[in-house]
């Protein structure tokens, strides 16, 4: 890993968040103890570090400080349990909440890159199909309008789940939208999609 650069981790609650968190929050002890995690400081500044763990969330299924905001279905944008009143708000930690990207602009625009250093949300809900893997002008416009929203946050972005489209038709539209931005691809499993992560201007 070059000089500079971050792996991000994220970790999946899928049991209670507000009880289970803190026992993953206290698994981090040994990257801690190496100085690996990045960090926010108790004046809010952020210390890059080696490593950047994130927990995912999913409004849709709400912590105690959601349980008001049932987003419809088509705005699914994560799979964990991670309570955000855990993180935001908790000065100094070493660890991040994953935002709802679709939502970043409204229900959950009081995040900051300092508790969401990436907002993530399920591809194909968000998007549908891409026809011969060009994206449509709906679909274009909606794609520069989640990114922009992000990065003018200072937040990276994450699509998981793609659908079977060439990453070099992706990159291109990405990269067309004028935001600028760089396409990091992970396979999960050989007979799987790809995460994708774009990388906020900052980054």
């Amino acid at each position: 890993m070059a000089s500079g650069q971050t792996l991000y981790l994220w970790i999946d609650v899928k049991t209670d968040g507000p009880t289970t968190f803190p026992y993953a929050v206290k698994a981090l002890q040994p990257l801690r103890d190496a100085g690996y995690l990045t960090t926010v400081t108790a004046n809010g500044t952020i210390i890059p570090g080696p490593v950047t763990v994130i927990g995912a969330s999913s409004p849709i299924h709400p912590s105690p400080d959601q349980a008001s905001f049932i987003p419809p279905l088509t705005a699914t944008t994560g799979t964990g349990n991670t309570p955000l009143n855990q993180v935001q708000g908790v000065l100094p930690r070493d660890y991040f909440w994953d935002a709802p990207l679709p939502l970043l602009g409204s229900t959950f625009s009081n995040i900051t890159a300092s508790v969401s250093p990436i907002a993530s949300t399920d591809f194909v809900p968000q998007f549908g199909n891409i026809q011969g893997g060009v994206f449509n002008s709906s679909q274009m416009a909606l794609l520069n309008t989640q990114i922009s929203v992000a990065n003018g946050k200072g937040i990276g972005v994450r699509y998981w789940d793609t659908p079977g489209v060439s990453f070099f038709s992706f990159f291109q539209g990405v990269y067309w939208s004028g935001i600028g931005v760089v396409i990091k691809t992970r396979i999960m499993r050989m007979n799987k999609p790809a995460d994708i992560v774009t990388s906020s201007p900052s980054a």
